[in-house]
């Protein structure tokens, strides 16, 4: 059932901020093993006379040190990722996508796939890549394994850690389900009549064990799937912007928002309560994402700065029997 989710009306600020990039961030990840973050970014504005910085840093997760730079895309980059075993990293622009080695810093590979955004890595080394179409690649060697064409651009996509199912968010106000293994439609998710239709679906996740779906809309709200009946569960409002990331905790107990209104809230997926609003960017904040444990999260603003934030307090009263 739908419904409008209580509020804490607490907030907290970040516990550190790692500065270095120079142009708005607009990715993030964590590494599986909880050592390394990963930041890209980039100003997507053409400035006559201005160098742009295209580039990811990779940072300490501990101390926050500047491990590595990493440059060669010649766009902005929008999205990236990180290897189940933490030995790649992904990078995707409206250039290329690349793969890097996270350990000496080093590219590895550049593939001719552009895209706006990437999902996550599954066991068998796959990632999807989205723009106006959608793709199945094996990172490792840039085989493609699946191409869908649609007829919308697509801003975020999710592949279930099987491989057996993708999502994609984009301009046709749905969130579209797909089946892998023939690139077959399965569902177009949309809010109810009842619900503000228009505007882009902006994001979305799936839940690491695989049995619920989140989307998050240019209208500022979230919304709950049920993985397999692909029925509406919630409807999570708070949000005074468009949606631009979300995450789920490891636990599958959490979600985290991130938003053009400066903010991050994190939300209690059972009961849709919001836990707390994470302040403390001066700009948009671009990306989102858990650390392994659940405990923090990792932010990308548009102000230039990473930010990490302490939320263990939150897991372990959304543990149930606690």
């Amino acid at each position: 059932m739908s419904h409008s989710p209580a509020s804490t009306g607490n907030s907290r600020g970040p516990i550190r901020s790692f500065e270095g990039h120079s142009d708005p961030v607009i990715s993030c990840a964590v590494s599986p093993d909880g050592t390394f973050v990963v930041s890209g970014g980039g100003d997507t504005r053409k400035v006559y006379g201005r160098q742009n910085e295209f580039i990811l840093k990779v940072w300490d997760f501990e101390s926050g040190a500047d491990l590595f730079t990493l440059s060669g895309h010649e766009e902005a980059i929008k999205a990236c990722a990180i290897s189940r075993d933490s030995s790649f990293i992904i990078s995707v622009a409206e250039d290329c996508m690349m793969v890097w080695d996270a350990h000496r810093g080093e590219v590895l590979n550049r593939f001719n796939h552009p895209g706006f955004a990437c999902s996550s890595c599954t066991e068998d080394s796959t990632i999807a890549i989205v723009s106006f179409f959608s793709e199945l690649l094996d990172f490792h060697s840039g085989e493609e394994r699946i191409s869908i064409l649609t007829d919308d651009v697509l801003h975020d996509c999710a592949v279930k850690s099987d491989g057996s199912l993708i999502v994609t968010a984009g301009t046709d106000q749905h969130l579209q389900v797909w089946n892998t293994k023939n690139g077959e439609p399965i569902a177009a998710l949309g809010p109810r009549a009842d619900l503000d239709p228009y505007g882009d679906v902006t994001a979305c996740a799936i839940s690491p064990d695989g049995t619920f779906i989140v989307s998050g809309a240019s209208d500022g709200m979230l919304r709950i799937w049920d993985a397999e009946s692909l029925d509406e569960k919630a409807v999570l409002t708070g949000h005074e912007g468009d949606i631009t990331d979300c995450d789920i905790s490891h636990d599958n107990s959490m979600l985290v928002s991130s938003s053009w209104d400066g903010t991050l809230k994190v939300w209690e997926i059972s009961t849709g309560d919001e836990l707390t609003t994470l302040e403390g960017h001066t700009n948009t904040v671009n990306g989102c994402a858990f650390s392994p444990c659940s405990e923090y999260v990792v932010s990308a603003g548009g102000d230039t700065s990473v930010k990490v934030w302490n939320i263990a307090d939150l897991g372990k009263r959304s543990t149930p029997g606690t």
